[in-house]
């Protein structure tokens, strides 16, 4: 049921951000992405599981940002959640946070030592 799916998405969250904390990245990516593979089940978000969904793609940018080879999957995942976040109303920090990190991992990008 689509109450099952928030209830496992909501659960990796957790998983993910225990693992974050630990500063355990990799297995954190892995969590907030079984997060969002539970919630792509349903035909249709709530907004309940539009605020998990993007906040799943916000913890998983947040990992993406440690990571030079990862930046352009941290501008993808804040601008998926940009995208939920213009089609359900969600606070105002949450836009901040995931405008930030776009932000922060597009600065990266064009100040990365070039190697030639």
């Amino acid at each position: 049921s689509p109450e099952d799916y928030e209830a496992e998405a909501s659960n990796w969250k957790q998983k993910g951000n225990d693992a974050f904390a630990k500063k355990l990245t990799e297995e954190a990516v892995q969590c907030y992405s079984q997060g969002l593979v539970a919630l792509d089940r349903l035909s249709a978000l709530s907004k309940d599981a539009a605020t998990v969904k993007i906040s799943l793609l916000s913890n998983r940018a947040a990992c993406y940002l440690k990571v030079a080879s990862k930046l352009e999957d941290c501008i993808d995942d804040c601008s998926r959640a940009i995208e939920l976040m213009n089609q359900h109303s969600t606070t105002d920090q949450l836009r901040v946070k995931v405008l930030y990190r776009r932000s922060k991992a597009k600065y990266l990008q064009c100040n990365l030592p070039t190697t030639s």
